[in-house]
């Protein structure tokens, strides 16, 4: 077999190259880009929720209302899968009248003429609706999932950055020692595209055995997007390996990284 000779890299604390910065941002580039995506997708949904419904307006008429009799002027629904809405006119405590308009999903047992009961906010009779429905184009409990794309979409973009920083920190102060190459896999299904004159890169897994400062030996493992058959390592060839000495169950390979020039530089 022929043996690959492990990487020389030199003692902590050390500069992170560049090279290496991308190399890492690449490995953790999938929740990062996911993550902006989801909180992009759930900024502009509520953009647009907001635009064309009126949630706080709804939420007000609920916290605090007056009640009057309306006549109902016209029902009616444009498109099938839009709420149907329904226009009315009532009279306020001021003794004017307003006209209003109300939305539901279901389709409502109302035809002109008929009286409805109102809620309209005390001093801003225009803020009313038909109890029972909704001031807004779109239900108030809609507005939930642009905030769960938000939400979520954070929460991936967050731990895609916690993840890129703790390798960082791995790179410049971890332990280093030699390792042992257990087997390795190309994920040809997850691929990734950098760009239109780029090659795709796809993940590329890396499983090895090592031995951590107390002397329990560990397997683990690094993926990373690469070239396609870019890297290759046999079982049993010999790796370098940097390690949390804090939480061993940290490691990566730093033969997958270019770094050889980086440990010259060192010299």
């Amino acid at each position: 077999m022929d043996e690959k000779k492990p990487v020389d890299i030199p003692p902590p604390p050390r500069a992170v190259p560049d090279e290496v910065r991308q190399q890492l941002k690449r490995s953790v580039l999938v929740p990062r880009l996911f993550g902006a995506i989801w909180l992009s997708v759930g900024l502009v949904m509520l953009v647009i929720f907001l635009l064309v419904s009126h949630p706080l307006v709804d939420e007000r008429i609920r916290r605090d209302h007056k009640r009057a009799v309306g006549i109902v002027s016209r029902v009616e629904r444009v498109g099938e899968r839009n709420p149907y809405r329904v226009e009315y006119t009532f009279t306020a405590d001021d003794g004017a009248q307003y006209p209003g308009r109300s939305f539901t999903g279901k389709r409502p047992a109302l035809k002109p003429n008929d009286e409805v009961t109102v809620q309209y906010v005390p001093g801003r009779p225009q803020w009313s609706r038909i109890e029972g429905m909704h001031y807004g184009v779109l239900p108030p409990t809609l507005h939930l999932l642009p905030l769960f794309f938000i939400i979520s979409g954070g929460l991936i973009w967050f731990t895609g950055v916690a993840k890129l920083g703790r390798l960082r920190r791995l790179y410049a102060h971890g332990v280093v020692t030699t390792g042992t190459v257990v087997g390795e896999k190309w994920h040809k299904l997850v691929r990734l595209n950098t760009g239109f004159r780029s090659p795709s890169r796809f993940l590329y897994e890396l499983r090895y055995r090592f031995t951590d400062a107390f002397g329990r030996e560990r397997d683990a493992g690094h993926r990373t997007y690469a070239v396609a058959d870019s890297l290759h390592f046999a079982a049993g060839d010999t790796i370098t390996v940097l390690f949390d000495r804090a939480n061993p169950a940290r490691s990566m390979a730093a033969d997958m990284l270019n770094i050889e020039s980086a440990a010259a530089s060192h010299r």
